[in-house]
């Protein structure tokens, strides 16, 4: 994961493993996540919508490579 260079995707810095936890550390991501942002507006437009999952589209076909 260390390896995804993607705009769409959070970037992994470092994984550490105790016997119990794992703790990723992953660059900073400003704002609030899909879901509440969606929620926030009234209705997302079509247009809006597609753009969303376009994005969301292009991360998945990035890590299949």
């Amino acid at each position: 994961m260390k390896k995804l260079d993607h705009p769409n995707i959070i970037r992994l810095i470092e994984a550490y493993r105790s016997e119990e936890e794992l703790y990723l550390v992953t660059e900073l991501c400003k704002g609030d996540n899909l879901i509440k942002d969606l929620r926030a507006r009234d209705k997302p437009s079509e247009v809006e919508a597609a753009y969303i999952i376009w994005q969301i589209l292009q991360a998945v076909n990035y890590c299949h490579r």
